[in-house]
């Protein structure tokens, strides 16, 4: 593995040595992943966002890019791999502490949220203490879904969730922010994608999501 990373052709991140946790996905689906939060950091207002907190930090590409773009005063990331924390602890300015996500997620107030769920669909994300996070009022939230991944093989399933065919990613986001909206009071404003989605939800209702696809 390389000792260093380069992010969004951009910023690079060295790296210690570790196995465990987001370690084991570098060399799949990680750049895609940062081009798409790129794309939804590029949708808020830099001086609006102060305070940062990730609640799977992994091993800090996220945390990059929020360095780079935000230069927050207060930053905070966790994770529950050890080899994890020990390399979000070498980036300046975050503070990484070890912990689960069903622990920590609304333990921090900030203008930024970051819920880069390992697996999380319209079906499961409900699983997740969300309702603590929406609590504290973020101005920004941005959560990873991967149901696109596998949308045509599920449509029966979130159509019958929803209560309406959910056949395109048009139609999965757009049940997604009314489910957001009627439970947190947040919606879909932003959406990025590539085989995974990530959504921009903030607290108000959109009139539709604007949906890129990032390369």
């Amino acid at each position: 593995m390389n000792t260093t990373v380069r992010i969004c052709n951009r910023w690079d991140l060295p790296l210690l040595k570790g196995e465990g946790g987001h370690y084991r996905y570098l060399d799949t689906a990680s750049q895609r992943n940062a081009a798409c939060f790129l794309e939804l950091c590029n949708h808020m207002e830099v001086p609006a966002v102060r305070s940062v907190v990730e609640y799977f930090g992994g091993v800090g590409i996220f945390s990059t890019i929020v360095q780079q773009l935000f230069h927050p005063s207060q930053h905070w990331a966790f994770d529950i791999d050890p080899d994890c924390v020990a390399q979000l602890q070498t980036i300046p300015g975050l503070a990484a502490t070890a912990g689960d996500a069903h622990g920590t997620m609304g333990t921090i107030e900030a203008d930024l949220v970051v819920c880069d769920f390992a697996v999380c669909t319209l079906r499961t994300v409900n699983e997740w203490p969300l309702i603590q996070v929406t609590t504290r009022r973020p101005r920004y939230i941005v959560v990873s879904d991967t149901a696109l991944r596998r949308l045509g093989l599920h449509r029966a399933l979130y159509s019958r969730l929803a209560g309406v065919p959910v056949v395109s990613l048009e139609d999965y986001v757009r049940v997604y922010s009314k489910y957001m909206w009627e439970l947190y009071g947040y919606s879909v404003t932003h959406v990025a994608h590539h085989v995974y989605s990530y959504f921009l939800l903030e607290p108000r209702l959109s009139s539709g999501a604007q949906i890129t696809k990032v390369k």
